[in-house]
């Protein structure tokens, strides 16, 4: 065998030797033996994306002059939860947009929210 074809597989298994120790790094998750918790790779709560969930019930009050407007729901088995509205929150009914200045105490509502920091954020409130 030449000397260059020598070289060829070796630089050749060279190679395949790192690329598989790459792909076996990022592939596979690493082992985490039991009772142990696997370490988050992100450390910014910021980067991570806040669920989404929904709460029914009707409005019990109302704050919606302040700079911070909100709305206080109270469910079907007596849960109260203050959500805020900011400006990207939508309202609607039947399909159709409202206004802020459309909300009312009593009227029923769903209200998708998410978390952010200490507060709860309305992304959507539905009338029935």
């Amino acid at each position: 065998m030449n000397k260059f074809v020598s070289n060829a597989i070796i630089l050749t298994g060279l190679s395949l030797s790192v690329a598989s120790l790459v792909f076996a790094e990022y592939a596979a998750p690493a082992a985490v033996p039991m009772g142990h918790k696997p370490m988050s790779t992100s450390t910014s709560s910021s980067t991570m994306a806040s669920s989404v969930t929904s709460i029914e019930g009707s409005i019990t009050s109302m704050d919606l002059t302040s700079a911070n407007p909100s709305v206080t729901i109270t469910t079907a088995a007596g849960k109260t939860e203050v959500v805020q509205i900011d400006p990207s929150t939508t309202i609607s009914k039947s399909g159709q947009s409202l206004k802020l200045s459309d909300l009312k105490s009593g009227a029923q509502v769903r209200v998708r929210r998410t978390q952010k920091s200490d507060k709860t954020i309305a992304k959507s409130i539905q009338l029935s």
